[in-house]
């Protein structure tokens, strides 16, 4: 029998590359029907010029029996049920066949037979009033049992796709027929996923131009369910569509979007699925996309827009920035020049004087012992704030050099210690010595900090943003960024589709910062990113560019075992250097130069023009490691007992140009009276 291929670019290339900014649908977010109402597997079409549903009315749960089973059709504009019919069938679909003499409303739905437990062969119920239908076979099950169907025009004529569990529990076949009445199917082709052997379910099928497009569903790398397009000239060879998964489940919906049927109406394309459990509850939602279903199906498979490598940020104009000064030399005054600068940079953020943003607190390079930094306010868009270093005099404060916030205790050393860093984050009840307040970094949203050279405590310039669930930004430039767990990075802790913790428009971005982690031990990295959202975001999250990353264990550290979040990072033009290249049998083993702890489908990162060296790439603790695209040269150097990883290009011997960047960079000018 013939497997349908579907064709795939290497290290998911075709699902990433060029970056979309808009999602492709828009979810209601609510029922369609009450639950008391719903029908499931629902088709939407125009009957008699108006919107009506045909689905399944299913009782008794997955442990049902053909009295409990029947078809409904539904008046989408109140609930109201136009009719009832087919007992003992469920699965079912409709198509609504425009003739001279009035039109006809066919549907399809699978038939249970008495004493079985599942459904056996197709049927063709057909009507002209809702009132009178006539039953007739459609397609004879062949040793299998079939389930959903589809059928959409073909020419002249008509294509079904109907779902079965053989070869594959499940995949889908097709069906060809000149009256929607009596149907031949398609010899020895199906489908079933990549490998001609994955659950492949619950198919839709149109006809469009050139292509035939399906809308299936498929087991979510992270659990649960999701739906996929696809589309073929042949029904033979097939084409991801580079937004997959068209639908997955969002908060409140459960664990899965199945069971997709579409229509234009309204000037829009409407898309009906099923959220639930899979156990004792399920609905049926909507989601919309504004435009013709022609224009849905192009736009699905369109190389989403590329956007600038984490330059779209909406900072506003650097020229109408109001400065405040901090100052060792200052009188501790106002803030408002040089002579009355406030002495702390803490008491600067304090003096943010409303959350209208674009206020800009210029620092004189001294050292300054300053932990657990936290503005009184955030920016706001095209108006944030700033935290720079006058690492240059171009500020007028008499000095060059490293503006140094050191989280160092002056009599006792290193702060190693949860929660005692640059950045203020704390949580009560860490352990039993953390009995202070919970409070999160979120204040610094939409901030900018630069020239600054962070080091002396658990971490860096890294943001912890807790359970909390707002949106956030920060961008950090020209940096020096030291800590025992992180060197630089952000940290969700949950997530609220309703207030998504990343902005597409204005991602998260390190550029140009030397970042160090001074461990190895648990989650520890020079670059901590963390997401929660339930699905790989389409659109990268957190940008490194031009960014060195140091650290004895991983370069990238993505999460930490408790939270099980998806994780989407872009880095182009960095250097990643773990010093670790242990002996095969030594131990600890180093864990990757890249690391997730959690199952790699949850976690993207897209290399351009990258050098990475450590005892191996990418971690490998969980069955699947991390995805990864390419983009330009990428090069890596590992220890001998670990392959190159696929794509990438292999330094021929140590890497002498990019180990010389171990070292942080030097301020021009003499440091060491501080």
């Amino acid at each position: 029998m013939k497997k349908i291929v579907l064709a795939c670019a290497l290290c998911l290339t075709a699902f990433f590359s060029g970056l979309a900014s808009e999602p492709l649908l828009q979810k209601e977010g609510v029922s369609v029907l009450s639950r008391e109402e719903s029908i499931m597997e629902v088709t939407p079409v125009v009957w008699q010029d108006a919107p009506i549903l045909v689905g399944a009315v299913r009782r008794g749960g997955s442990s049902h029996s053909p009295s409990d089973l029947n078809l409904r059709v539904v008046d989408l504009s109140d609930g109201k049920t136009l009719s009832e019919f087919g007992v003992g069938c469920s699965l079912s679909c409709a198509f609504v066949e425009t003739r001279e003499d009035g039109d006809v409303l066919h549907v399809f739905a699978a038939r249970q037979p008495e004493g079985e437990k599942w459904f056996r062969d197709v049927v063709h119920f057909k009507t002209r009033d809702l009132k009178t239908w006539t039953e007739t076979p459609a397609i004879q099950a062949d040793n299998e049992n079939l389930l959903n169907t589809s059928v959409c025009r073909d020419g002249d004529g008509y294509l079904m796709a109907y779902e079965s569990n053989k070869p594959v529990s499940f995949c889908f076949k097709f069906a060809r027929s000149n009256d929607l009445e009596h149907w031949e199917k398609v010899p020895d082709v199906y489908y079933a996923g990549l490998d001609g052997a994955t659950y492949s379910a619950c198919p839709v099928i149109r006809r469009c131009g050139d292509y035939y497009y399906v809308i299936y569903l498929r087991v979510a790398a992270a659990g649960g369910y999701e739906s996929a397009a696809i589309r073929s000239k042949d029904l033979i060879d097939w084409e991801e569509s580079p937004r997959n998964p068209i639908l997955a489940a969002s908060e409140g919906e459960g664990i899965n979007n199945s069971d997709v049927d579409l229509f234009e109406y309204d000037g829009k394309t409407q898309l009906f699925y099923a959220v639930g459990n899979q156990a004792d509850w399920c609905e049926v939602r909507r989601a919309f996309f504004g435009g013709s279903e022609r224009e849905f199906w192009e736009k699905a498979f369109e190389a989403p827009k590329q956007v600038p490598f984490g330059e779209n940020l909406h900072t506003g104009d650097p020229n109408a920035r109001v400065n405040v000064y901090v100052s060792k030399l200052g009188n501790d005054v106002d803030g408002k020049t040089w002579a009355t600068a406030y002495r702390s940079v803490q008491k600067a953020l304090d003096s943010v004087p409303d959350a209208e943003g674009g206020v800009r607190i210029v620092v004189r390079p001294d050292r300054y012992f300053e932990p657990n930094l936290l503005p009184g306010r955030s920016g706001k868009k095209d108006a944030y704030n700033e935290l720079v270093g006058d690492f240059d005099g171009s500020y007028g404060s008499g000095a060059t050099g490293w503006v140094y916030l050191d989280s160092s205790d002056p009599e006792k050393g290193f702060k190693s210690y949860d929660w005692f860093s640059s950045i203020r984050a704390y949580e009560h009840g860490w352990s039993e010595e953390h009995t202070g307040e919970t409070i999160s970094s979120l204040a610094w949203d939409r901030w900018i900090v630069r020239r600054v050279y962070a080091t002396g405590g658990d971490a860096g310039l890294f943001w912890d943003c807790l359970k909390e669930t707002k949106p956030f930004t920060v961008l950090v430039e020209d940096c020096v960024s030291i800590g025992r767990a992180f060197g630089m990075g952000v940290a969700f802790g949950a997530f609220d589709p309703a207030s998504p913790n990343t902005r597409d428009g204005e991602p998260i971005v390190f550029r140009r910062v030397w970042a160090a982690s001074l461990d190895r031990w648990g989650d520890a990295g020079a670059a901590f990113l963390r997401s929660c959202r339930p699905s790989l975001s389409p659109v990268p999250e957190f940008y490194l560019d031009d960014c060195t990353l140091v650290s004895p264990d991983n370069a990238i550290e993505n999460n930490v075992s408790e939270y099980d979040g998806s994780t989407h990072v872009a880095a182009r033009k960095c250097r990643m250097i773990v010093n670790n290249f242990t002996q095969p049998a030594g131990q600890p083993q180093m864990s990757g130069v890249i690391r997730s702890p959690n199952d790699g489908s949850r976690y993207l990162i897209d290399l351009e023009d990258c050098d990475m060296m450590g005892c191996k790439i990418f971690s490998d603790e969980k069955p699947n490691p991390p995805q990864y695209t390419l983009k330009g040269v990428n090069r890596a150097y590992t220890q001998f007992t670990h392959e190159t990883p696929k794509g990438m290009e292999r330094f021929e011997g140590w890497p002498i140009e990019l180990f010389q960047y171990m070292a942080p960079p030097a301020a021009a000018t003499d440091d060491s009276n501080l």
